[in-house]
């Protein structure tokens, strides 16, 4: 695996929603991102303690708890990797709500957003290199 591949923690419970996520990284990427899918907020924070990512795609609703109390615990493990919420929900006081407790983007699911949401991510990552 090269080292430059960057690693995008997906925490989203529902199969569809995961799959959706899933095939348009294949089709629109060129292996650049690995996903790592977590299916709870448990496994999420478990995994964030055991390694590095790059990303942090987060439903937040999830079967052990909802809305802004599942971003808070991802941010109490890790405040410093970049946190793109996925939602459902077209409530653009959620979206407010959200960056203003800590994420550093807010999607709402979708194919058309998917595709922006992985453009958005190559546009960073070659932002984040130039900087260096």
């Amino acid at each position: 695996m090269p080292e430059d591949k960057k690693k995008v923690l997906v925490v989203e419970d529902n199969p569809g929603d995961a799959r959706l996520i899933t095939e348009t990284f294949q089709k629109l990427t060129d292996g650049e991102f690995e996903l790592i899918h977590e299916k709870s907020l448990q496994g999420a924070l478990n995994r964030l303690t055991q390694g590095k990512v790059n990303f942090i795609l987060l439903d937040l609703s999830l079967p052990e708890t909802t809305g802004l109390e599942t971003l808070a615990r991802i941010r109490a493990v890790d405040a410093g990797t970049p946190v793109i919420v996925l939602t459902g929900s077209p409530d653009g006081g959620l979206a407010d709500r959200t960056l203003e407790n800590g994420a550093d983007f807010f999607v709402s699911k979708g194919p058309s957003e998917v595709n922006s949401l992985v453009r958005a991510l190559r546009d960073y990552v070659e932002f984040q290199s130039r900087a260096l």
